[in-house]
């Protein structure tokens, strides 16, 4: 009579292995989840890294390729040069060392593209670089002759050889975008073999998560079979009770492992997403760079060609009184400020790394300041207060030069326009005032004027590239202005009040000498 309600209890114990088998299966579960998680995040990191090394890597090597057309314009500029120089030996050792510097450069170059890219691409590149030199050899042997018909006086076949030059140099320029043409295909293959690990990388990234919701699911089925089976078996219900609570803890620590890996998956991807935009955009930057940097070489080109005919038609009539002096000179007015927006889209465009050298601030501005005054309208008062005597700072000073002069040109324009008409000022007492001074950032260079000053909604809107008020501005030039003083590790700062004028603050970081005693 005892056996039969006996039965029953013994069933329900048997059953309890049952449950312990489960859980330690999703226990193992989870730690393969959490481990295969791990990895990912691993690989992931480490297929970024090596990616972003690549491509810093590919990016230097990008820009030494573009050197190489600098340097190639330094080979060329000699024979184009001696028409205004009139020395022809001081530019015949130009172009040696041009020619020295630009041997120098493709040779380092070409070695180390030939140690980092696949052994199937190396003829292709070999002999693209093959055409790089021969077309700089051609250069340099066309600037030689210019050289030497100048020197003899011939100067028909010194401008005959200057155009042959210039072609040369053309051919030069597709040769060398058809070596970074190679260069970039050789980028992206290389890019290729990421992009596919990452791919590979997501598809374990999918089996994880979907182990994962598998896991969630078996969870909530074995809870509901756990449920169930605590409410038939009442005979052990303070056994089951303290069992149910340490599974509940078990399955908190395998959420809160699941919602960590979670977060930490999220966030290596969100990281991932960041970086490939930064590489993108950093590439978009360095292409329009790219592109800057050749529009302005082809158009340098032709200005060279008017500057040097220009010189010869002077140069021919200037034994005739043909009364066309103020056109030539209008000419040369418009080549120098075409020049000028040139190196203003270079200045802001392209990365320079500039060639510092330790300056006296004071004694330098002022010599600045002076040249520059007589380019002004000679109505404009001009006053120096120059306060860091003894103070120098490492910087690339025609860089800076063109910086200060340009805020100069600005203020006088600001105040007189472009002439000398008071009808046209705008105050009665124009003046400038520039000023320098100690600051806990560095020095600092303020160029003030008392003009009409500028109101709030556009001193943001000034400091952007292509923005400007003016009926004949670029809108380059501030924007240079400030590239100029970020490669210098420095800034510039704008202040005015409508009505009372304008102050533009460039500051540097300056180091300070112990002045001896006199």
């Amino acid at each position: 009579m005892n056996a039969a309600p006996d039965q029953p209890v013994a069933k329900a114990r048997r059953s309890w292995p049952r449950i312990h088998l489960i859980y330690f299966v999703l226990a193992a579960f989870d730690l393969l989840a959490v481990a295969g998680g791990l990895y990912l995040s691993h690989r992931l990191a480490g297929v970024f890294e090596d990616n972003a090394a690549v491509s810093e890597e590919w990016s230097g090597r990008f820009r030494l390729v573009w050197n190489l057309s600098d340097q190639a314009a330094a080979i060329n500029t000699p024979g184009n040069s001696v028409f205004e120089s009139h020395d022809p030996n001081a530019e015949r050792a130009r172009l040696e060392e041009a020619t020295k510097r630009f041997g120098s450069s493709l040779t380092s170059i070409q070695s180390d593209l030939i140690a980092h890219i696949p052994p199937t691409s190396l003829t292709r590149v070999s002999a693209a670089f093959a055409g790089v030199r021969s077309s700089a050899d051609q250069i340099r042997k066309s600037a030689e002759k210019v050289l030497d018909f100048y020197a003899a006086g011939d100067l028909a076949q010194a401008s005959a050889a200057n155009a042959q030059m210039d072609r040369y140099y053309d051919e030069f320029k597709r040769k060398l975008d058809t070596t970074a043409a190679l260069m970039m295909t050789i980028q992206a293959k290389l890019n290729q073999q990421h992009s596919a690990e990452v791919a590979r990388l997501r598809q374990f990234e999918y089996v994880i998560g979907g182990g994962i919701v598998v896991m969630v699911l078996c969870v909530a089925v074995y809870g509901l079979w756990i449920g169930r089976l605590i409410k038939s078996k009442y005979r052990e219900l303070e056994a089951a009770h303290v069992e149910s609570e340490s599974f509940a803890n078990e399955l908190k620590t395998v959420n809160s492992d699941i919602s960590k890996l979670n977060r930490d998956l999220a966030d290596n991807m969100r990281r991932l997403s960041e970086a490939q935009n930064e590489i993108i955009r950093k590439g978009k930057a360095a292409q329009l760079g790219q592109l800057t940097t050749a529009i302005a070489h082809e158009l340098r080109n032709p200005l060279g060609a008017m500057r040097t005919s220009t010189f010869l038609i002077e140069r021919k009539i200037k034994s005739h009184d043909l009364a066309i002096a103020p056109q030539l000179q209008r000419i040369n007015n418009g080549i120098a400020r075409c020049d000028n927006i040139l190196s203003q889209l270079l200045d802001l465009s392209q990365p320079r790394h500039h060639e510092s050298e330790s300056v006296a601030i004071d004694d330098w501005l002022a010599r600045l300041v002076q040249e520059e005054a007589d380019k002004l309208p000679a109505a404009i008062r001009i006053e120096c207060r120059l306060g860091l005597e003894g103070v120098t700072a490492a910087i690339n000073a025609p860089q800076v030069g063109r910086a200060v002069m340009h805020l100069l040109s600005n203020a006088a324009e600001a105040l007189a326009g472009k002439g000398d008409d008071p009808a046209r000022f705008a105050t009665t007492a124009p003046c400038i005032v520039i000023e320098t001074r100690n600051a806990p950032r560095g020095i600092e260079i303020s160029v003030r004027d008392n003009g009409p000053g500028i109101a709030p909604e556009m001193i943001e809107k000034i400091r952007e590239p292509l923005f400007t008020t003016k009926s004949e501005g670029t809108g380059l030039g501030l924007a240079a202005v400030e590239k100029i003083l970020e490669q210098h590790e420095g800034g510039l700062d704008i202040a005015s009040e409508p009505g009372k004028g304008a102050c533009f603050t460039a500051w540097l970081p300056a180091e300070r000498k112990q002045q001896e005693a006199a």
